[in-house]
């Protein structure tokens, strides 16, 4: 292993590929109902979409610099050099906990930390993790994967649809004006990831409606990428999720994954959701599916 790689929780790497990798993940802090729990390990998406059906509001904090400390250490001394990939500095003080862990550790440590900053969230900031890791087994250093994984970034386009923006707005990621017009006609809102920010993107009349228009931006959008990889993610919506798999199927775009969205993300758009998203997958993995668990 040239150098080792730890993600935050919110990014929603499934713990089989993790292991795959050799992926370190620190998790995140949720909480509700007067506990604070860890995410993945000690609070999961089931749990915490009951707290959520039953009125308690959810709320995330970025674990402590301890906590990449424990992970940093855990590579033993066996690595040199380590890839810290955390969501969207714009939306979570993640980035900054780690940026401000690894400058400590490296005045005690022999080791280059580098802490990238995704501009994203979920499985769209893991993939750039798995693409790191994928590319360091084919031998690739770390100072030649960064700028591939910021082709990944600025290509990364990510849609969310959810049932209300009630739960980023008690968030505050987003305003209240934005709210509202979420509100109108009792619509559905879709919002974007967008320059590392949540932003409002449109709305629709009804569930099913907002995933073909999601359908519809994938088909709309993915012709200009030259060799796109896609992504969808959900949680509450099971019969949804089969309705957007049906209508992305015929675009035959691999790699493609799909996943249940995690307490982190969960805590601020609420308990049913649908998301999609695609980038430019690196020439340099043609023909690999980072998403294989074997």
């Amino acid at each position: 292993m040239s150098f080792g790689i730890v993600v935050d929780s919110a990014q929603d790497i499934p713990v089989p590929l993790a292991k795959k990798y050799g992926i370190r993940i620190v998790p995140t802090i949720v909480r509700v109902k007067g506990e604070e729990y860890l995410d993945g390990e000690t609070i999961t998406s089931d749990s915490l979409s009951s707290f959520l059906f039953e009125g308690y509001l959810a709320q995330t904090s970025q674990p402590s610099p301890g906590a990449y400390f424990e992970a940093f250490e855990s590579f033993n001394s066996e690595v040199d050099e380590i890839l810290t990939v955390s969501i969207s500095s714009r939306l979570s003080g993640i980035y900054q906990t780690a940026l401000i862990a690894a400058r400590e550790f490296m005045e005690f440590e022999n080791v280059n930390i580098t802490v990238f900053d995704s501009y994203s969230v979920s499985l769209g900031a893991g993939s750039m993790a798995l693409i790191a890791a994928e590319l360091r087994n084919k031998g690739y250093s770390l100072s030649k994967i960064i700028p591939v994984l910021d082709r990944v970034k600025h290509s990364l386009k990510i849609l969310i649809l959810i049932d209300s923006l009630e739960y980023l707005h008690r968030g505050g990621r987003i305003g209240r004006a934005k709210m509202w017009l979420g509100k109108l006609m009792n619509a559905k809102p879709i919002v974007e990831v967008k320059d590392g920010l949540i932003d409002f993107f449109g709305k629709t009349k009804g569930w099913e409606k907002g995933i073909h228009r999601l359908a519809h931006e994938v088909q709309t959008h993915i012709r200009e990428y030259k060799s796109p990889f896609l992504l969808s993610a959900h949680f509450g919506a099971e019969i949804g999720i089969q309705l957007l798999e049906s209508l992305l199927t015929p675009l035959e775009i691999q790699p493609y994954y799909s996943f249940k969205i995690g307490p982190t993300l969960l805590s601020h758009v609420g308990p049913k959701v649908i998301a999609v998203g695609f980038a430019e997958y690196p020439k340099e993995l043609k023909g690999i599916n980072i998403f294989q668990y074997s």
